[in-house]
């Protein structure tokens, strides 16, 4: 865990403030723009009858894990490997999540 972001993660969940700064400033800025992107992708015909926020934690859950927890490198092989898994689901029954 020698990466800076490991230990503001760390520190997050001990730290009420920093907790709330980093959900203020970089995680709201951060899905805003991922739901923007997933929001033009399907009224581009892609993904359609998925909730974006469901989708938004399938694309970065695996990212933030492999980032944060198991430490394993973050390839662009491993990034179209989470994409193209999900991209390539079926949309769960409404109501789902």
């Amino acid at each position: 865990m020698g990466d800076p972001s490991h230990r503001v993660v760390g520190s997050a969940q001990h730290d009420p403030e920093l907790a709330e700064i980093l959900h203020g400033q970089i995680h709201i800025a951060l899905s805003g723009r991922n739901q923007d992107r997933i929001r033009a992708g399907q009224r581009d015909g892609q993904m359609v009858g998925f909730d974006p926020l469901l989708l938004e934690d399938l694309l970065v859950g695996p990212v933030r894990y492999r980032v944060l927890i198991t430490g394993r490198p973050l390839t662009p092989a491993y990034a179209d490997t989470v994409l193209n898994t999900v991209l390539g689901a079926d949309p769960p029954p409404q109501g789902g999540a």
